[in-house]
């Protein structure tokens, strides 16, 4: 009897192995598409502080640029890779906004939140680029 899913497992494990950046980068954006078009309290983070979704967003850009900035340069060897991971990281939280504006009746699209996600791109953008950071990314 053949195995019809040791072919999709070993790929899955050949691509966690090889491309680890990568496969991080798509869970992440995944985690990013289910936290802005998934029903979430409004309250659980102004609990917190003002403002938390100003802070939320930053952070969980600047993760997405970095895991993109290690994916593009370490496992594709791209030349341009933080260009090319601050128009993905971007344009993904720009797409984001517009599915959160044109899908949903319970989220809108802002302004504000396109400009956090910018925030948190450009410090990642910033502090990849210190001499120590910058080892480890082109290592």
């Amino acid at each position: 009897m053949v195995n019809t899913l040791a072919a999709p497992v070993d790929l899955v494990v050949t691509i966690m192995k090889n491309r680890t950046f990568t496969f991080m980068s798509i869970l992440w954006m995944g985690i990013l598409v289910y936290l802005s078009l998934f029903r979430a309290s409004a309250q659980v983070g102004q609990l917190l502080f003002p403002n938390f979704d100003v802070f939320a967003h930053t952070f969980f850009y600047a993760v997405l640029y970095l895991l993109l900035v290690f994916a593009f340069r370490r496992e594709w060897q791209w030349k341009y890779a933080h260009g090319l991971a601050i128009v993905v990281a971007f344009s993904f939280g720009i797409l984001m906004e517009f599915c959160q504006g044109f899908f949903t009746d319970y989220r809108s699209a802002s302004l504000k939140d396109v400009l956090s996600n910018g925030l948190g791109i450009g410090m990642s953008f910033l502090v990849s680029q210190s001499k120590k950071v910058s080892l480890i990314i082109n290592k």
